[in-house]
């Protein structure tokens, strides 16, 4: 069975794939495979927007109208002639080795030019003609197909029986001496067949090259999606295993808990049980008591003796006195200390958490965890500077959350990377509220984790974490901080409707930009790879990334 990712069949190199016979006058398709002319012309003659059979492409493109003669649409297709010219040693090796002129008499010997075999007599005699004296012979029995493509002289184009020495770029055409210097001695361009010859495969060698090139760059492309289709294949059965691991986490706890109660339910009915079963078994006794005496005074009523009937009576009231009638047993009334409660808002909460999973959670410095729903995204994507979920518009839904944009592709020399600020909180603004911009030197694909905290961004890690930090009052990068780089003063009086980037000059120094303005060099010396940030803090409500730009120089 074929797999999804199978490429479109190769052809055979000799035969076509709808007559499986040698190639007739084949044509070459837009897809670059060959049908014998006859073939593309019942093909398209079933149906005009045919498919090529081996790869399924468009065989012609679809008109509004289709044509009335289909002879001139195959006519329009080139014809492979180099697949004449292959097929043609086939040929001549295939049949009957006879002398052209002596019948009956087999041939010993094949003139490469002329193109026919000749017997030992025949030969002596074609040497001596003027005409064919100078004609390349071999010996028919050490022929083989690439001599006979590698001796290959082309005929005139008028004249067959004479060898080409000249081609007509006008006509297309190889001419012998005498065609040149009379019909075709007007032409624009008539030039020595060798150098012809030359420049075409000087050209083909070219074309070869560039489509030797496009294939490896598409075969680059392609292994580049196999990857990805590769890194996503691992990372849905990561997520899949991860997420059944969760469930399974989470199934071991319910069972967990309905195990306990359940215990504490059995413990907790125990001791009614038994307080229930011995007040049972106190009143099956007396029970049994009555029924005992009711037997007695059954058998003394049916007794005809007054006198046994008078002593019994006596006696059987005075054992029915002290008979208990009680039913009422207080140990029995015990009831279950457990009592269990369906919690709606326990259910609630459990709801709300199971949401939650798999969303990215972050952390500040303070350890806390701060989960991206504080963010409420917008639907419209990115390009090169996207947030963590590819979005480009971020709103925040609490003011005090701090949230981090991150460039999605490094940051290039000249590329401006901007956002703009599309609603500003009206509030007092100090230095540790504002919009801080800066640079990374981890990926986004590796940052799991992203701080909103204002100490872990002064803080400034190691290079492999943050490489470089623009505030309004100081730069800082690699750990150093430089207080006397006011460049990122203009930060504090921000508003709604401004816009602010990032760009790096050819010295890999980070520059500053306000309304597409410079505003000079912040941080110098920084290392490939760089990724733009943008810090929103308190009165920054909203941005929205915008496309980068390439600046001038």
């Amino acid at each position: 069975m074929a797999t999804a990712d199978a490429g479109p069949a190769e052809p055979s190199d000799e035969e076509c794939s709808i007559c499986t016979e040698p190639f007739t006058n084949p044509k070459i398709l837009p897809c670059g495979h060959l049908l014998c002319c006859r073939c593309l012309l019942t093909l398209i003659k079933k149906q005009y927007n045919a498919r090529c059979p081996l790869c399924q492409d468009v065989v012609v493109k679809s008109r509004d109208q289709q044509p009335e003669n289909l002879e001139d649409v195959v006519s329009g297709f080139p014809t492979d002639f180099s697949m004449d010219l292959a097929a043609e040693p086939d040929q001549v090796l295939n049949k009957q080795h006879n002398c052209c002129v002596c019948e009956g008499v087999e041939a010993a010997s094949f003139c490469l030019t002329c193109k026919d075999m000749l017997c030992q007599d025949c030969l002596e005699t074609h040497g001596l003609l003027s005409v064919s004296k100078h004609h390349k012979v071999a010996d028919l029995s050490k022929l083989t197909a690439k001599k006979l493509v590698a001796n290959y002289s082309p005929p005139c184009s008028s004249h067959p029986v004479e060898l080409a020495i000249r081609f007509c770029s006008t006509h297309k055409e190889c001419l012998c001496l005498v065609c040149a210097r009379s019909k075709h001695r007007n032409c624009a361009e008539v030039k020595d067949l060798g150098k012809k010859l030359w420049e075409s495969k000087a050209l083909l060698k070219e074309l070869e090259t560039r489509l030797i090139e496009g294939n490896a760059d598409f075969k680059k492309a392609i292994d580049k999606l196999n990857q990805h289709l590769h890194d996503t294949n691992e990372y849905a059965e990561a997520a899949i295993s991860e997420i059944q691991e969760v469930n399974n986490e989470f199934v071991a706890l319910v069972n967990e808990n309905s195990t306990r109660l359940k215990g504490q339910v059995e413990n907790s009915c125990s001791d009614v049980r038994e307080a229930v079963m011995e007040g049972k078994n106190t009143l099956l006794q007396r029970q049994t008591k009555l029924t005992t005496h009711r037997h007695v005074t059954e058998r003394v009523e049916g007794t005809k003796n007054p006198q046994v009937v008078t002593a019994m009576s006596h006696m059987m009231e005075k054992r029915v006195d002290d008979l208990d009638f009680s039913t009422t047993l207080p140990d029995a009334k015990a009831v279950p200390s457990f009592k269990f409660v369906k919690n709606s808002t326990v259910m609630g909460l459990i709801r709300q958490e199971l949401a939650r999973l798999g969303e990215v959670i972050v952390v500040t410095a303070d350890g806390n965890a701060i989960n991206e729903v504080d963010f409420v995204f917008h639907d419209n994507h990115g390009t090169a500077v996207t947030l963590s979920n590819n979005n480009r518009t971020a709103s925040k839904s609490d003011d005090q959350v701090n949230g981090i944009v991150l460039s999605r592709d490094p940051l290039e020399v000249n590329m401006l990377y901007e956002v703009h600020i599309d609603k500003w909180l009206q509030q007092q603004q100090s230095h540790l509220h504002t919009l801080r911009l800066g640079l990374t030197a981890k990926s986004p694909a590796s940052l799991a984790l992203l701080s909103r905290s204002v100490d872990m961004i002064l803080q400034l890690k190691p290079p492999d974490i943050w490489s470089a930090w623009i505030c309004p009052s100081l730069t800082a990068s690699y750990g150093n901080t430089d207080n006397n780089n006011k460049i990122g003063a203009i930060l504090r009086h921000l508003a709604q409707n401004r816009r602010v980037g990032l760009a790096l000059d050819s010295a890999h120094c980070l520059h500053l930009y306000v309304d597409g303005q410079d505003q000079g060099i912040a941080v110098h010396g920084l290392t490939d790879p760089c990724y733009a940030m943008f810090d929103m803090l308190s009165p920054c409500k909203q941005i929205t990334t915008l496309p980068p730009t390439r600046l001038n120089g």
